[in-house]
């Protein structure tokens, strides 16, 4: 499946998507396809991806994460632990905030320092560097937004695994927290179903966006 990129498509990617009213096998079928288009995705691999990116407005997406980034996420009880750090392809149907803490923060915790410096020879400038985010559909551009560090969030949810069983067809809305990336990516993805762009925020909270040139990653002069 095409993944939809700006200026192009942005049309359709500023559309607002519609609520899932049925969850039937038709929908399982897209939901497989958006996850292996997500899986598939190279240079640059992502790790979300929502159905208005492939040209559907309704409210849904997956998200490609380890598991260790999830924090206590999985709303499912009694499923059996994976590996930790094996990527774990979930979609997340009808999602919507419920609470969160109320400041927001640039992911700064997510940014690894320099390997050539250890972190406690940084200065301050340097240790609370911004996360930069950037999509799928805006190929090539990077830049920090202010997002909540957790989530408190309910969706109806189902995992590549539940693909087998027909009972996922009729799964009823969990409640979930999310934290740090995973928290990001929630967010990012759930502003894709309101027709929002990551670089919408970006310059409204009067941040800078960069660009990955080939040859490394060089500001953008607007």
């Amino acid at each position: 499946m095409r993944i939809l990129t700006v200026p192009e498509d942005m049309a359709v990617l500023r559309t607002k998507s519609q609520p899932v009213k049925t969850i039937d096998a038709e929908l399982i079928a897209f939901l497989r396809d958006l996850g292996k288009t997500l899986k598939h995705q190279k240079d640059p691999t992502g790790v979300g991806l929502s159905a208005i990116q492939i040209g559907r407005p309704i409210r849904a997406f997956a998200i490609y994460l380890p598991r260790m980034y999830k924090g206590p996420a999985l709303p499912k009880q009694g499923r059996a632990l994976t590996d930790a750090k094996k990527p774990e392809l979930i979609f997340y149907i009808n999602p919507e905030i419920v609470e969160h803490p109320k400041d927001m923060t640039l992911g700064e915790d997510l940014v690894d320092p320099p390997k050539d410096r250890p972190s406690s020879h940084l200065g301050g400038q340097e240790r609370s560097r911004p996360f930069l985010e950037g999509c799928l559909s805006i190929p090539d551009i990077y830049g920090p937004v202010l997002r909540w560090p957790w989530i408190q969030a309910k969706a109806t949810v189902i995992t590549e695994n539940d693909f087998s069983s027909p009972s996922s067809l009729f799964l009823l809305p969990s409640s979930f927290t999310l934290n740090v990336l995973a928290s990001r990516v929630f967010q990012h993805e759930l502003d894709h179903l309101n027709g929002i762009l990551f670089t919408d925020h970006t310059l409204a909270q009067g941040n800078q966006l960069y660009q990955d040139t080939g040859n490394g990653i060089e500001q953008i002069n607007l």
